[in-house]
């Protein structure tokens, strides 16, 4: 297993989520309110679309979890 930096931590804000891309696969990096980190998928398994141009209200349940 090969260590990616997704970018620096003080980067991304309480709330905000982005997309990242790692060996050919697309991510999506949240920072939940209380500042822990997650990175899932970045592509809906549903819809096909990059997870990264939507909102996130609450943690995601459905997400394969990458980490």
């Amino acid at each position: 297993m090969n260590w990616s930096s997704l970018g620096a931590l003080d980067e991304l804000w309480e709330g905000e989520m982005r997309a990242a891309h790692v060996d050919g696969h697309e991510l999506v990096v949240l920072r939940l309110h209380g500042g822990d980190v997650h990175v899932y998928q970045g592509i809906c398994p549903h819809q096909e679309q990059p997870l990264a141009d939507g909102e996130f209200d609450e943690l995601p349940t459905d997400f394969t979890y990458v980490l």
